[in-house]
């Protein structure tokens, strides 16, 4: 038989010590609905099925507070899993349990994030797909979430608002505005025609090259 000695409370998680067995994390929930306390008996069977047991339960758990803070992508909660120490097999287990809960998502979370990001940041598509992949999203997820993202658009957006700052200096304008949108992904021909776009419709004429 194996003795619980202590139950040590860090915030929502308690760590079970025991006499003779390497301790256990688990949920405040799960203490309750299994009726662990100090100086129980157990048998050695029986606690290696409540170790697994708790352990997914506070993979679940964990997994739940992270996603209602926000939106993350599986590779994302998968890292933080492996940080808190959970095996592979809990991991899965719990990736499948918050797929199937419909709050693991890596479509919507692509999606999302693309949105924040426009509004926030705006860049073009394909440095907005280089990032989720970097997220560990995958390329085929990451194209469908940037699939209508306009560069034009956004790049004409960011070189009128340049243009306020530059006045009517063209050459000012230029050098300051190319070597920023290229920094936001876009690819040099829709750099150029969105500054020319953007001296268009201010100055109603081409700019001198």
């Amino acid at each position: 038989m194996t003795l619980v000695k202590t139950l040590r409370q860090h915030g929502r998680v308690y760590t079970v010590e025991f006499d003779d067995q390497p301790p256990m994390r688990c949920e405040r929930r799960f203490l309750s609905k299994v009726s662990l306390a100090e100086g129980q008996d157990i048998e050695p069977r029986l606690l290696d099925r409540l170790r697994d047991a708790a352990a997914e339960d506070l993979a679940l758990a964990m997994g739940q507070r992270w996603l209602a803070q926000r939106a993350r992508s599986r590779s994302d909660l998968t890292a933080r899993l492996r940080r808190e120490g959970f095996a592979s097999e809990v991991i899965e287990v719990t990736l499948e349990a918050l797929r199937a809960q419909g709050a693991l998502d890596d479509r919507a979370f692509a999606l999302s994030w693309v949105e924040k990001r426009l509004r926030r940041n705006p860049r073009a598509a394909r440095l907005l797909r280089k990032e989720l992949e970097q997220q560990g999203i995958e390329s085929q997820v990451a194209a469908a979430a940037t699939a209508n993202v306009d560069d034009d658009a956004l790049a004409l957006e960011l070189a009128a608002d340049k243009l306020r700052r530059a006045g009517d200096d063209w050459q000012r304008f230029r050098r300051e505005a190319v070597p920023a949108l290229l920094r936001k992904g876009f690819t040099a021909d829709v750099v150029m025609d969105a500054l020319r776009a953007a001296w268009r419709e201010r100055n109603d004429d081409a700019p001198t090259e």
